[in-house]
């Protein structure tokens, strides 16, 4: 029976913090289009990596939630040419 429970709390645990997640992403994609607007590609670009980096942690994403980030990412990667010079060179980017 503590099994059971120990799962289930898991569980929530888990998708509570899937949900932060993707809040938090689609918060640095918002903030790296405004700075690419703004024209501060050095801060848009620290935003479009801190995104990457975070976008595989989530481990369960509704393919809803996944269209909206993918494409938000790559309007931010298109808005500065292409992949992040940070995220070419940590690696992160998946393109």
């Amino acid at each position: 029976m503590t099994g059971d429970w120990e799962v289930a709390k898991f569980a929530e645990l888990r998708e509570r913090t899937d949900r932060d997640l993707i809040w938090l992403i689609d918060r640095e994609l918002d903030m790296g289009l405004v700075c690419a607007a703004e024209a501060d590609t050095e801060r848009a670009e620290h935003y479009l990596a801190e995104a990457d980096r975070l976008l595989p942690e989530v481990y369960s994403l509704s393919p809803a939630d996944l269209d909206a980030l993918e494409s938000k990412l790559a309007r931010l990667e298109e808005w500065l040419g292409g992949e992040s010079e940070e995220c070419r060179a940590s690696g992160c980017c998946a393109g």
